[in-house]
């Protein structure tokens, strides 16, 4: 079965559903003018797909990679990366209780983009979409970041003294005020 492609222009013509996700709409961004935008849509497949002639999954457009010229780019302060899915494909990831995937369901109004009639029909589908999986997973989540933050995640034994994280392959030094976060990290000597 052929893939389809699709340009940006066609893919935004087809969306449904657009918000703001990750740490914005979580309310975690620092705002220090460092930081791209992600985004995520929903968008409702061409007749070919939909009845099996071709198959679309999702477009992704990352203004990173057009602006170097490759995929792999490192996103800038107000680099947009916008991943939008086939309805199919993102309500499978919603019924397997995958949280970053219902974000745009759940997404206050100040964080949704675009909403169209039938964005709003999927937006009131939320609470019949959302299982304990869902709930599950966001534990899940929130568990590994604690750990992450105490130091206690993976098998690598870490030690803490002076602000220095060490891990087998990473020496990471953070440095926080009242405004800022900053790290940076390196390979261990």
């Amino acid at each position: 079965m052929a893939r389809l492609d699709m340009t940006r222009d066609e893919a935004e013509r087809r969306t449904i559903l657009r918000a703001l996700v990750g740490s914005t709409v979580h309310g975690l961004n620092v705002r220090d003018a460092v930081e791209d935008r992600d985004e995520m849509g929903v968008l409702v497949e061409p007749f070919e797909a939909v009845v099996g002639f071709t198959r679309f999954e999702q477009f992704i457009y990352r203004s990173a990679a057009e602006r170097e010229g490759r995929q792999d780019a490192r996103s800038k302060a107000g680099d947009l990366d916008l991943v939008i899915y086939s309805l199919r494909k993102y309500l499978r990831l919603c019924l397997t209780g995958n949280p970053t995937m219902m974000l745009p369901l759940y997404a206050p109004p100040e964080a949704v983009i675009l909403c169209t009639p039938l964005g709003e029909e999927l937006r009131a589908l939320a609470p019949r979409i959302a299982s304990r999986r869902a709930g599950h997973a966001f534990l899940g989540y929130l568990q590994s970041q604690k750990q992450r933050l105490l130091g206690t995640r993976g098998r690598a034994a870490r030690s803490w003294s002076r602000g220095i994280a060490t891990t087998r392959n990473t020496r990471c030094t953070c440095a926080a005020s009242a405004t800022r976060v900053s790290s940076s990290c390196r390979p261990a000597a």
